[in-house]
Protein backbone atom coordinates (compact mmCIF):
# COMPACT_ATOMS: atom_id res chain seq x y z
CA UNK A 1 0.00 0.00 0.00
CA UNK A 2 1.10 3.46 -1.04
CA UNK A 3 1.28 4.76 2.59
CA UNK A 4 3.61 1.90 3.88
CA UNK A 5 7.13 2.59 2.47
CA UNK A 6 10.24 1.66 3.83
CA UNK A 7 10.43 5.08 5.51
CA UNK A 8 8.05 6.03 7.13
CA UNK A 9 8.60 9.99 6.27
CA UNK A 10 5.89 9.34 3.47
CA UNK A 11 3.24 9.22 5.88
CA UNK A 12 4.10 12.73 6.78
CA UNK A 13 5.30 14.32 3.42
CA UNK A 14 1.45 12.96 1.98
CA UNK A 15 0.30 15.67 4.53
CA UNK A 16 1.99 18.86 3.56
CA UNK A 17 0.00 22.17 3.50
CA UNK A 18 0.26 25.21 1.21
CA UNK A 19 -0.44 28.76 1.82
CA UNK A 20 -4.11 29.70 1.09
CA UNK A 21 -6.05 32.97 0.83
CA UNK A 22 -9.34 32.55 3.62
CA UNK A 23 -8.92 29.29 4.89
CA UNK A 24 -6.36 27.76 6.94
CA UNK A 25 -3.95 24.85 6.89
CA UNK A 26 -3.91 24.74 10.64
CA UNK A 27 -5.33 21.99 12.77
CA UNK A 28 -5.14 18.32 13.01
CA UNK A 29 -6.05 16.15 10.13
CA UNK A 30 -7.05 12.75 9.69
CA UNK A 31 -6.91 10.35 6.48
CA UNK A 32 -10.51 8.51 5.48
CA UNK A 33 -9.28 5.57 3.53
CA UNK A 34 -12.68 5.60 1.93
CA UNK A 35 -12.30 8.86 -0.07
CA UNK A 36 -8.45 7.81 -0.96
CA UNK A 37 -7.09 5.75 -3.49
CA UNK A 38 -4.15 4.03 -3.02
CA UNK A 39 -4.06 1.20 -5.72
CA UNK A 40 -2.84 1.29 -9.56
CA UNK A 41 0.98 1.36 -8.07
CA UNK A 42 3.30 -1.17 -9.34
CA UNK A 43 7.05 -3.02 -8.69
CA UNK A 44 8.80 -5.26 -9.89
CA UNK A 45 10.87 -8.18 -8.34
CA UNK A 46 14.00 -9.77 -10.56
CA UNK A 47 15.43 -13.10 -10.20
CA UNK A 48 18.95 -13.12 -9.96
CA UNK A 49 19.75 -16.29 -9.54
CA UNK A 50 20.73 -18.75 -6.63
CA UNK A 51 17.85 -17.25 -4.54
CA UNK A 52 18.40 -13.93 -4.98
CA UNK A 53 15.74 -10.88 -5.65
CA UNK A 54 16.17 -7.60 -6.85
CA UNK A 55 13.24 -5.10 -6.66
CA UNK A 56 12.55 -2.00 -8.49
CA UNK A 57 9.91 0.33 -6.95
CA UNK A 58 10.32 3.58 -8.52
CA UNK A 59 13.41 4.99 -7.35
CA UNK A 60 14.30 2.64 -4.94
CA UNK A 61 15.77 -0.86 -5.50
CA UNK A 62 17.28 -3.54 -3.43
CA UNK A 63 18.19 -7.56 -3.06
CA UNK A 64 16.67 -9.87 -1.22
CA UNK A 65 16.95 -13.67 -0.63
CA UNK A 66 14.46 -15.79 1.39
CA UNK A 67 16.68 -17.54 3.73
CA UNK A 68 16.17 -15.77 6.65
CA UNK A 69 19.18 -13.25 6.99
CA UNK A 70 18.45 -9.46 7.13
CA UNK A 71 19.25 -7.53 3.60
CA UNK A 72 19.67 -3.61 3.52
CA UNK A 73 16.56 -1.92 1.65
CA UNK A 74 17.22 1.64 2.22
CA UNK A 75 19.73 3.58 4.79
CA UNK A 76 19.28 1.37 8.16
CA UNK A 77 16.39 -0.47 6.86
CA UNK A 78 15.93 -4.18 6.51
CA UNK A 79 14.17 -6.56 4.92
CA UNK A 80 14.22 -10.45 6.10
CA UNK A 81 12.18 -13.01 4.08
CA UNK A 82 11.19 -17.06 4.75
CA UNK A 83 9.35 -19.67 3.20
CA UNK A 84 8.30 -20.30 0.13
CA UNK A 85 5.94 -19.61 -2.59
CA UNK A 86 4.02 -22.93 -1.91
CA UNK A 87 3.57 -22.02 1.67
CA UNK A 88 3.91 -18.53 1.30
CA UNK A 89 6.62 -16.00 2.46
CA UNK A 90 6.92 -14.11 5.90
CA UNK A 91 8.40 -10.87 5.77
CA UNK A 92 9.87 -8.65 8.60
CA UNK A 93 10.87 -4.96 7.97
CA UNK A 94 13.06 -3.27 10.47
CA UNK A 95 14.74 0.27 11.30
CA UNK A 96 17.83 -0.50 13.13
CA UNK A 97 16.76 -3.17 16.32
CA UNK A 98 13.16 -2.14 15.55
CA UNK A 99 10.36 -3.93 13.66
CA UNK A 100 8.00 -1.65 11.97
CA UNK A 101 6.24 -4.79 9.40
CA UNK A 102 5.04 -7.78 9.17
CA UNK A 103 3.49 -10.04 6.56
CA UNK A 104 2.45 -12.82 4.74
CA UNK A 105 2.56 -13.11 1.38
CA UNK A 106 -0.01 -15.81 -0.77
CA UNK A 107 -0.34 -16.63 -4.06
CA UNK A 108 -3.30 -17.94 -6.18
CA UNK A 109 -3.59 -21.47 -7.50
CA UNK A 110 -3.06 -20.12 -10.67
CA UNK A 111 0.11 -17.71 -9.52
CA UNK A 112 -2.09 -14.55 -10.82
CA UNK A 113 -2.12 -12.87 -8.02
CA UNK A 114 -0.36 -12.05 -4.70
CA UNK A 115 -2.28 -11.40 -1.17
CA UNK A 116 -0.39 -9.59 1.36
CA UNK A 117 -1.92 -9.67 5.00
CA UNK A 118 0.76 -7.51 7.29
CA UNK A 119 0.53 -5.81 10.60
CA UNK A 120 2.24 -1.97 10.80
CA UNK A 121 3.90 -1.22 14.49
CA UNK A 122 4.66 2.45 15.28
CA UNK A 123 6.76 4.66 17.24
CA UNK A 124 4.25 5.72 19.26
CA UNK A 125 3.15 1.70 19.96
CA UNK A 126 0.15 1.38 18.12
CA UNK A 127 -0.53 -0.93 15.42
CA UNK A 128 -2.64 -1.38 12.37
CA UNK A 129 -3.55 -4.60 10.36
CA UNK A 130 -3.68 -4.05 6.22
CA UNK A 131 -4.41 -6.16 3.65
CA UNK A 132 -3.23 -5.82 0.04
CA UNK A 133 -3.89 -7.72 -3.58
CA UNK A 134 -1.23 -7.53 -6.15
CA UNK A 135 -2.21 -9.23 -10.16
CA UNK A 136 0.58 -10.19 -11.93
CA UNK A 137 1.42 -8.52 -14.96
CA UNK A 138 4.48 -10.62 -16.33
CA UNK A 139 6.43 -13.73 -14.73
CA UNK A 140 4.77 -16.92 -14.26
CA UNK A 141 4.89 -18.24 -10.75
CA UNK A 142 6.56 -16.79 -7.28
CA UNK A 143 7.68 -14.04 -6.38
CA UNK A 144 9.79 -12.50 -9.72
CA UNK A 145 7.72 -10.59 -12.07
CA UNK A 146 5.81 -7.16 -12.14
CA UNK A 147 2.90 -6.15 -9.86
CA UNK A 148 0.16 -4.17 -10.10
CA UNK A 149 -1.88 -2.97 -6.81
CA UNK A 150 -5.29 -4.35 -7.14
CA UNK A 151 -6.43 -3.98 -3.47
CA UNK A 152 -5.72 -1.75 -0.61
CA UNK A 153 -7.32 -2.01 2.51
CA UNK A 154 -6.05 -0.82 6.66
CA UNK A 155 -4.60 2.70 5.91
CA UNK A 156 -4.92 4.99 8.72
CA UNK A 157 -3.03 8.28 9.56
CA UNK A 158 -3.30 11.74 11.12
CA UNK A 159 -1.14 14.69 11.26
CA UNK A 160 -0.82 18.27 13.29
CA UNK A 161 0.11 21.68 11.51
CA UNK A 162 1.28 24.73 12.51
CA UNK A 163 1.46 27.93 10.11
CA UNK A 164 3.07 31.31 10.65
CA UNK A 165 3.77 33.57 7.42
CA UNK A 166 5.62 31.59 5.50
CA UNK A 167 6.66 29.02 8.38
CA UNK A 168 5.46 25.69 8.86
CA UNK A 169 5.46 22.87 11.28
CA UNK A 170 4.11 19.25 10.79
CA UNK A 171 3.66 16.19 13.28
CA UNK A 172 2.67 12.84 12.66
CA UNK A 173 2.02 11.67 16.00
CA UNK A 174 1.71 8.09 14.98
CA UNK A 175 5.01 7.67 13.67
CA UNK A 176 6.26 10.81 15.44
CA UNK A 177 7.99 12.77 12.74
CA UNK A 178 8.13 16.28 12.10
CA UNK A 179 9.08 18.29 9.08
CA UNK A 180 9.62 22.06 10.37
CA UNK A 181 11.29 25.18 8.01
CA UNK A 182 9.76 27.69 5.18
CA UNK A 183 8.43 26.57 2.21
CA UNK A 184 10.27 28.36 -0.11
CA UNK A 185 11.96 25.27 -2.33
CA UNK A 186 14.51 24.69 0.35
CA UNK A 187 15.20 21.44 1.72
CA UNK A 188 13.95 20.79 4.82
CA UNK A 189 15.03 17.74 6.97
CA UNK A 190 12.64 15.10 8.06
CA UNK A 191 13.11 14.10 11.75
CA UNK A 192 11.70 10.85 13.47
CA UNK A 193 13.01 7.42 15.08
CA UNK A 194 11.99 5.55 11.80
CA UNK A 195 13.55 8.13 9.42
CA UNK A 196 17.14 7.83 8.63
CA UNK A 197 19.56 10.61 7.89
CA UNK A 198 19.63 11.69 4.31
CA UNK A 199 15.92 12.45 4.01
CA UNK A 200 14.51 15.42 2.96
CA UNK A 201 11.58 17.36 1.61
CA UNK A 202 11.26 20.80 -0.53
CA UNK A 203 7.79 22.73 -0.62
CA UNK A 204 6.73 25.22 -3.46
CA UNK A 205 3.13 26.85 -3.83
CA UNK A 206 1.47 26.56 -7.01
CA UNK A 207 -1.48 29.14 -6.52
CA UNK A 208 -3.38 30.49 -3.29
CA UNK A 209 -4.64 26.87 -2.23
CA UNK A 210 -1.66 24.37 -3.97
CA UNK A 211 1.66 23.02 -3.16
CA UNK A 212 3.95 21.42 -5.55
CA UNK A 213 6.49 19.25 -3.22
CA UNK A 214 9.29 16.48 -3.88
CA UNK A 215 10.70 13.65 -1.33
CA UNK A 216 14.94 13.14 -1.28
CA UNK A 217 16.51 10.69 -0.51
CA UNK A 218 20.86 11.31 -0.98
CA UNK A 219 20.02 13.58 -3.88
CA UNK A 220 17.71 10.99 -5.51
CA UNK A 221 13.99 11.88 -5.90
CA UNK A 222 12.24 9.14 -4.03
CA UNK A 223 8.41 10.70 -4.83
CA UNK A 224 6.67 13.88 -6.53
CA UNK A 225 3.30 15.16 -5.41
CA UNK A 226 1.11 18.28 -5.06
CA UNK A 227 -2.24 18.75 -2.27
CA UNK A 228 -4.95 20.95 -2.70
CA UNK A 229 -6.71 22.43 0.04
CA UNK A 230 -10.59 22.36 -0.74
CA UNK A 231 -12.58 25.87 -1.09
CA UNK A 232 -14.16 25.47 2.39
CA UNK A 233 -11.10 24.73 3.98
CA UNK A 234 -12.63 21.08 5.84
CA UNK A 235 -10.60 19.26 3.33
CA UNK A 236 -7.43 18.40 1.46
CA UNK A 237 -6.24 16.05 -1.32
CA UNK A 238 -3.03 14.59 -1.76
CA UNK A 239 -1.49 13.06 -5.41
CA UNK A 240 1.37 11.54 -4.51
CA UNK A 241 3.41 9.32 -7.45
CA UNK A 242 6.86 8.52 -8.16
CA UNK A 243 8.97 9.75 -10.60
CA UNK A 244 8.28 9.40 -14.57
CA UNK A 245 5.13 7.22 -12.89
CA UNK A 246 2.27 10.04 -12.79
CA UNK A 247 -0.23 7.23 -14.17
CA UNK A 248 0.08 5.59 -11.11
CA UNK A 249 -0.48 8.39 -8.51
CA UNK A 250 -1.89 7.46 -5.21
CA UNK A 251 -4.80 9.89 -3.84
CA UNK A 252 -5.27 10.39 -0.32
CA UNK A 253 -7.88 12.65 1.60
CA UNK A 254 -7.40 14.14 4.88
CA UNK A 255 -10.40 16.09 6.86
CA UNK A 256 -10.39 18.57 9.53
CA UNK A 257 -10.82 17.03 12.92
Amino acid sequence: MKKRVLCACAALVMAAPCFAVGQSWDGTWKLNEAKSKFTGGTYVIEDKGNGMMHVIRGNQTYDFACDGKPYKTIAEATLTCTGSAAAGYDYVAKQGDRVTTKSHRTFSADGKTMTVHGTDFRPDGSTQDFTDVWKRESGTSGLPGKWLNVKAQGASDAVVIETKGDWIKMYTPAYKETIEGKMDGSKLSVTGPDTPPGFWVSFKPDGSNKLRYTVIYNDKIISEGIQTLSADGKSYVDENWAPGQMNEKSVSVYERQ
